[in-house]
């Protein structure tokens, strides 16, 4: 089975290999951009007073490689962020910390962003904290405003920017001709590129479609496609889990008309 992957590209490898092992054929379709912000910036004079901060909450891999960067980019690096606490969305963001010699010191259970005020209460977060939240261009701001409603004071600054892929129509069409049995939409972002480049979701009338969680899964919805299955946990491998099973679901139920057929 042919599943087409939305990640920006050099960023959906580890999805790619977890569909190969479990037998399925990837076709990278990269629909976004990550681009990080040009040096300086008003984010880069935020990021120079980081280890100031009591928390530091990254969202995304992309949160933390762009947050790095502009850290080295104003003199600073890792050891300036003893003073705070670290917090991660989920466990790839929790790696992609790691791989900076960087410990989470929160980490919520269910990998979305509406989960994370609650870890980071339960991990000593308090009234009056400050809050360094380094994002994207396309952050819903509900996070913001939940650690507002619990007492934090929170900066927020850009440190990466979403863009559509220029080419994403015709590397959309290449792919639907060669045949496409399901489509992965790892972001919001993913579906308003297709969106755009296409003038609707076109094409995924008789193809399964995927969520990697809640917000992408709504993004679905409001553009008229709701997702055929959605990821839990929200990563790649709860994305392929949630694969695997629509197609034992899809073969069970073929069994099921073929023995009724039989009668």
């Amino acid at each position: 089975m042919n599943v087409l992957v939305t990640r920006a590209e050099g960023q959906g490898d580890e999805l790619i290999a977890r569909l190969r092992e479990a037998g399925f054929t990837p076709i990278a379709v990269p629909l976004i951009r990550i681009e990080p912000v040009a040096f300086p910036s008003a984010a880069h004079e935020t990021i120079r007073a980081a280890g100031r901060f009591s928390w530091i909450v990254f969202t995304s891999a992309n949160a933390v490689t762009s947050f790095m960067s502009a850290l080295h980019a104003v003199g600073r690096d890792g050891r300036t962020l003893d003073r705070a606490k670290l917090a991660a969305v989920g466990p790839a963001t929790a790696a992609a910390l790691a791989a900076y010699g960087c410990s989470v010191d929160a980490l919520p259970d269910e990998s979305t962003a509406a989960a994370l005020p609650a870890a980071l209460v339960a991990a000593g977060l308090k009234v009056g904290d400050s809050v360094l939240w380094p994002r994207g261009n396309l952050a819903a701001p509900e996070l913001q405003l939940a650690l507002e409603a619990l007492g934090a004071t929170v900066a927020d600054p850009v440190v990466y920017e979403t863009r559509p892929e220029p080419a994403a129509a015709g590397l959309i069409r290449a792919a639907l001709t060669r045949g496409v049995d399901w489509v992965t939409f790892t972001s919001p972002s993913t579906v308003r590129s297709w969106t755009d480049a296409l003038g609707s979701l076109v094409g995924l009338a008789a193809v399964r479609v995927a969520a990697i969680g809640p917000r992408t899964a709504a993004a679905l919805v409001a553009a008229g496609r709701p997702p055929d299955a959605e990821a839990d946990p929200h990563t790649a491998a709860g994305l392929v889990a949630a694969l695997l099973q629509d197609r034992l679901s899809l073969e069970n139920q073929s069994l099921g008309e073929a023995s009724l057929r039989s009668w």
